[in-house]
């Protein structure tokens, strides 16, 4: 009963500091200061060109997760195949090494989609001024680029699983590939998957209202834009039907 009233005692602290910290905020906003702060904010990270900062990130990001992954194929490709039991501690290395290279290369291949997609967005903005047509031309092409050099190792990684894996290989074009993935693992293995997707689920949720509290901020101190917040509460809409429409089909199927 002591535990319970402690906890309770702890999650009333919690609440109240949350209304208190909301309050200051809000009265922050509201105040003179405030709203003379927000007007004098601008999110505009450059030196020569606009948005130059944002760009150059991108590209030293893809650098060194090409490079990581590089060097990891490069590492890789020397270990040989286990075939027998004993070599099961040997295996179970090897494969962690594989999932962190799987996991670079995706990164590498999501960045490398952000400048791409950044690129062509902010050529096709209003805001982008003629002067900087050389900028984002080049921006553009290297992002292209960087999109079909990070899909390149991405598949050279997923061969290198395969190889490895042949048991579980993945088809890393087919269509039903991962579903042909899930069906060729074991009990175990599906186990694993069931609880990395739950805890990316619940990783997703709170990303997604961070994502729209974030948005929120940038319409109070930068300017007013409904649609990222629009958008990734459409996308936790489809999340949640997604996860409760799979839930179901245990008793709809019974």
């Amino acid at each position: 009963m002591a535990k319970n009233m402690s906890k309770t005692m702890k999650n009333t602290l919690y609440m109240l500091a949350y209304l208190l910290g909301g309050g200051i905020f809000g009265f922050l906003i509201a105040s003179d200061w405030g709203q003379n702060a927000s007007s004098s904010l601008r999110f505009d990270p450059s030196i020569y060109y606009k948005y130059d900062l944002p760009f150059a990130l991108a590209a030293l990001i893809i650098i060194v997760l090409s490079g990581l992954t590089l060097f990891g194929l490069n590492r890789l490709k020397n270990v040989p195949v286990p075939l027998d039991d004993w070599a099961e501690e040997l295996g179970n290395k090897e494969e962690y090494a594989l999932s962190k290279l799987l996991m670079v290369s995706a990164f590498n291949h999501i960045v490398a989609m952000i400048w791409m997609l950044t690129a062509i967005a902010y050529s096709a903005s209003s805001v982008s001024a003629p002067s900087e047509v050389p900028f984002i031309l080049v921006n553009i092409f290297a992002g292209t680029a960087a999109v079909l050099v990070s899909t390149f190792l991405q598949f050279r990684s997923v061969q290198l699983y395969n190889k490895h894996f042949s048991e579980r290989s993945l088809d890393y074009f087919g269509k039903n590939g991962q579903k042909e993935f899930f069906d060729k693992l074991d009990e175990a293995e599906k186990f694993t998957v069931y609880r990395s997707a739950f805890t990316a689920y619940k990783a997703v949720n709170i990303a997604l209202v961070s994502g729209m509290i974030v948005f929120v901020l940038y319409s109070v101190f930068f300017t007013f834009s409904p649609l990222p917040i629009v958008v990734l509460g459409i996308i936790w809409m489809i999340q949640q039907a997604s996860y409760y429409y799979e839930a179901s089909k245990v008793y709809r199927n019974k």
